[in-house]
């Protein structure tokens, strides 16, 4: 997993920190050895449900990191509508 991702976390510390990620987040040992939360959901309502929040935020990031100008009234709207019962 950490493979996976090691590009992808380098990038996002350089942009955000200025530092890679190893030096943002340093190897603590008691950090490592606590317990491990895992998202487990219990439906495929709530998954789905899930899935739908993680679409939009990544939507969200990659509006921010190549913005257009109809992106701040998007959001604006997606906002307005977050607050409707059954919508993220």
């Amino acid at each position: 997993m950490r493979r996976h991702f090691k590009d992808n976390n380098n990038r996002f510390a350089e942009a955000v920190w200025g530092r890679r990620w190893k030096e943002v987040f340093v190897q603590d040992k008691t950090l490592l050895q606590r317990p491990q939360a895992v998202y487990a959901p219990e439906s495929a309502s709530e998954m789905v449900a899930m899935q739908r929040i993680a679409d939009h935020v990544l939507l969200r990031i990659q509006r921010r990191l190549q913005p257009r100008a109809f992106h701040r009234l998007r959001e604006a709207v997606e906002r307005l509508g977050s607050t409707l019962p059954g919508t993220i």
